[in-house]
């Protein structure tokens, strides 16, 4: 009877482990979500790199700082190496020339949606 009950303490705890591993995986670069570049709402003023794309990229550098504003909407890709949060809409368009980075670290800046 005890080992049952341990073992149903056992199955219980990687239960609510695996639940919680899945409420935050919704910000990993790896999440489907990312594949489609998603537009985000900014709940707070953030800082923007303008970085200067050179190759190779570890001789990139920044040529301007920017602020997004709370409120604003913009398109964002979260890349996972590099630079993690980047912007791809509005006057934060990254392209060839220049990538447009998030300051911020986490995700307590911004929401899903318009």
């Amino acid at each position: 009877m005890k080992k049952i009950g341990l073992a149903s303490l056992v199955v219980i705890g990687s239960t609510f482990l695996s639940v919680g591993a899945n409420a935050s995986s919704v910000y990993s670069s790896s999440n489907k979500i990312w594949n489609k570049t998603p537009w985000i709402t900014m709940t707070k003023n953030v800082k923007i790199i303008k970085i200067k794309n050179v190759d190779p990229t570890y001789k990139s550098y920044p040529v301007k700082y920017l602020v997004a504003k709370k409120g604003s909407h913009y398109r964002m890709d979260h890349w996972g190496t590099d630079y993690s949060w980047v912007l791809q809409s509005g006057k934060f368009n990254s392209g060839h020339k220049y990538t447009y980075i998030v300051s911020e670290h986490g995700h307590k800046w911004f929401k899903f949606g318009k």
